[in-house]
């Protein structure tokens, strides 16, 4: 098992459908990563680049330049956005979306 790659919207509709049920704002770690200070963001895996992305207005946005991780989370109980964080911080103790 690994962290979740998600590179379509079919695959961010799949992985909405099974997050319905989730409290809002619940954040959930997929597999990216940013690459050095940009807003270059990889797979760990792969290493390939993020090209689908679903970030939230205003993200990704490198707060305090230490958001090196992206989690998907549910909004005021309505869309699913991206959100860059730290990958070490308090609120970095989220649950992950894995795939096999």
């Amino acid at each position: 098992m690994e962290l979740a790659t998600v590179e379509s919207a079919k695959e961010e509709a799949e992985i909405e459908e099974l997050l319905k049920p989730e409290e809002p704002d619940n954040g959930f770690w997929i597999s990216a990563t940013r690459l050095g200070s940009c807003n270059l963001f990889v797979f760990f895996k792969t290493g390939k680049p993020v090209t689908y992305h679903q970030f939230a207005s205003g993200q990704p946005d490198n707060a305090g330049g230490k958001e090196e991780c992206v989690e998907i989370f549910k909004y005021n109980d309505m869309e699913m956005y991206w959100n860059d964080l730290p990958c070490d911080s308090a609120r970095s103790k989220k649950k992950f979306i894995c795939q096999s």
